[in-house]
């Protein structure tokens, strides 16, 4: 081998290892810079909900739509994962040197500690709740997310919202699940609340599927585009 090639090969293999040094923790372990460890927090977290991801309106203005079909993922397992990530999270944090900060960097390090010891405290009372009740629940906040969130822009955002909705079936057994467990903990809402749900579920089933609010929601925006052609 040439004394060029092994010049080349020595600078590729160095190139490597630091990509690795640097990448590695980045993305895995604990970020040499904070500010990186800020942006993978925020990125991991966003990515994994995409309806939120929808509602934020980040990736549309470049392009991407990937997100744009799926529902968020609300089952027990998911939220047991979630839990136990913050608190890997919570940990690498901590493990960064606060007092070497400027104020800026103190502010941000305080805003990401309190956002995530309140995720973390609440995670002790995960299923200390209603998930379904009197003021909303899944199937009001996965019709008002399709109405009011949700985008038709054209026949690929149609597409998508017809997706989602095919998809409603998952988010309501996930749903279930958690009220089973629930209920398995003795946790279970007063019979006033009961009836109240089940009085609004009926209603939206009641109506025919050519009235029901996200068929007439849809076939309204379809028409708007094509009146816009």
């Amino acid at each position: 081998m040439s004394k060029t090639k092994r010049t080349v090969l020595l600078i590729l293999g160095t190139i490597v290892v630091a990509a690795a040094v640097f990448l590695i923790p980045t993305l895995w372990l604990k970020p040499w810079v904070i500010n990186h460890f800020y942006t993978r927090v925020f990125t991991r977290f966003v990515l994994r909900r995409p309806m939120l991801l929808s509602s934020l309106r980040l990736l549309e203005p470049i392009g991407l739509q990937f997100h744009n079909d799926g529902l968020d993922d609300l089952s027990v397992e998911f939220n047991l994962k979630e839990a136990r990530w913050f608190d890997r999270q919570l940990k690498i944090l901590r493990s960064y040197d606060r007092d070497g900060m400027d104020e800026a960097g103190r502010l941000s390090y305080d805003i990401l500690e309190w956002f995530m010891v309140d995720v973390q405290e609440g995670n002790r009372y995960m299923y200390h709740n209603y998930p379904v009740n009197q003021r909303g629940g899944i199937h009001i906040n996965l019709l008002d997310f399709m109405v009011n969130t949700h985008r038709v822009d054209g026949l690929r955002g149609a597409e998508q919202y017809v997706t989602r909705v095919s998809r409603f079936g998952v988010a309501f057994d996930q749903v279930l699940d958690g009220l089973k467990l629930r209920e398995e903990k003795g946790i279970v809402p007063p019979l006033f609340v009961i009836q109240h749900v089940l009085k609004e579920m009926n209603d939206l089933i009641a109506v025919e599927p050519s009235e029901n609010v996200l068929y007439t929601h849809l076939k309204s925006k379809l028409e708007k585009l094509e009146e816009m052609e």
